[in-house]
């Protein structure tokens, strides 16, 4: 009776833990769903006013590629949170802090898309690489926030994980958390910030046409559009690689899970 009661409790306790994690995760999606939103109705006012994004493009394949490297990187930066939080909510066992929304993290969602949404208003690309700086410094202290914010969370999962020696959730959790936590993130943004410094000391010194002869560039006012096109594609291939390979090794896992279910079933009815 004493133990049918203890599991009991254990069973209900890990069902609140589920309901906080839906809830948290529920929230996460909502608010980055409202903050895109509302960024996205901002770009089309402005292009029903006539208000140009990238005004200080001239050229008219330069100021196309640059409009699709800035939606490229809207839609990769929206789309591919989403599909974290998806993936989270599957895989932890315990809330991160306590099943509450922490305030600093609302905070960060709000300062990141401002500032992206400045990246688009500003009239010359000195200042917009500055500003695309500090979006990306912003961004890396924010997932520093979300990865010492979900640090007892992640303790706490794989404690659990392991009491109940579930093989298939710890391998998943492994998965999730090396693309949370992972050393790759650290090379990821150090070698982004080198980039941008880079590019923010070609256009501080004015060397931009020595740079464009340099690479073969026919005109020197293509340079900041390749530039940020390259820099998107570069380093948003990078996190999607990991992301995928997340997805994937967590499908797998999962096939090999239901493939296990299904034998032992079959034995049983076998038998």
């Amino acid at each position: 009776m004493r133990e049918k009661k203890k599991k009991n409790k254990k069973d209900s306790n890990e069902n609140f833990e589920e309901v906080r994690i839906r809830s948290i995760a529920a929230f996460s999606r909502w608010l980055i769903k409202i903050l895109s939103g509302v960024l996205a109705i901002v770009f089309t006012w402005l292009k029903l006013k006539g208000i140009s994004v990238s005004p200080f493009m001239n050229d008219v394949f330069s100021r196309t590629l640059f409009q699709v490297s800035i939606w490229l990187y809207f839609i990769c930066w929206i789309y591919g949170n989403l599909i974290d939080n998806k993936y989270q909510e599957m895989t932890f066992k315990k809330a991160p802090n306590q099943g509450r929304f922490p305030l600093k993290g609302i905070f960060f969602g709000v300062v990141l898309m401002l500032v992206f949404g400045i990246l688009c208003w500003v009239d010359d690309f000195k200042t917009f690489s500055f500003v695309l700086l500090g979006f990306w410094i912003i961004n890396f202290f924010a997932w520093r926030y979300f990865k010492n914010e979900v640090q007892d969370s992640l303790d706490e999962t794989e404690k659990i994980y392991r009491e109940k020696l579930d093989i298939y959730g710890l391998i998943k959790f492994y998965t999730v958390k090396e693309y949370i936590a992972g050393r790759w993130q650290y090379w990821r943004f150090g070698i982004g910030a080198i980039v941008l410094i880079f590019i923010c000391l070609i256009y501080f010194r004015k060397i931009e046409i020595g740079i464009a002869s340099l690479v073969g560039l026919p005109n020197a006012t293509l340079l900041p559009s390749l530039t940020i096109f390259l820099f998107v594609l570069i380093f948003e291939m990078w996190i999607w690689y990991f992301r995928i390979k997340s997805i994937v090794g967590i499908k797998l896992v999962e096939k090999c899970q239901n493939i296990k279910a299904y034998n032992i079933s079959f034995v049983e009815n076998k038998k």
